[in-house]
């Protein structure tokens, strides 16, 4: 996942996005928010000592302004896997912008760089909810 880079259009950079990804997207951070919140059977299948940022996007520009992504790459239960650390600000975007569909971005590009695997990589999600409502 080295040849992904992050996203160049301006909207990707409001100053929530800025802060989230200065705080969150250090390594050390991220893993201290994940590890203490999710179920202990996820947590304990990641070597979060191996945690290191992939700089990356897979929220559309039109969307920019609710939610910030930052994704990690880890060994997952022994395996070359990710997290993705998605903020989102405002609450669900419709079935069509939901967190699954960033995963399913990265997963097409990881396909396209790894044309010849014989297995998908896990992908741990995490969303942080910072509306009133989920």
């Amino acid at each position: 996942m080295d040849h992904l880079q992050p996203s160049l259009d301006p909207a990707h950079s409001n100053p929530d996005a800025i802060l989230f990804r200065s705080v969150f997207g250090e390594p050390e951070h991220a893993a201290s928010l994940m590890r203490a919140d999710l179920p202990p059977a996820i947590a304990d299948l990641v070597d979060w000592d191996s945690l290191r940022r992939i700089d990356c996007s897979f929220v559309p520009p039109a969307l920019a302004g609710r939610r910030t992504d930052v994704w990690f790459a880890a060994t997952v239960g022994g395996m070359d896997g990710f997290l993705m650390l998605l903020c989102d600000r405002e609450g669900a975007a419709g079935p069509d912008e939901s967190p699954l569909r960033y995963v399913l971005r990265f997963l097409e590009r990881w396909l396209d760089e790894h044309d010849d695997a014989q297995h998908l990589p896990p992908i741990v999600p995490y969303v942080l909810h910072l509306g009133e409502e989920p």
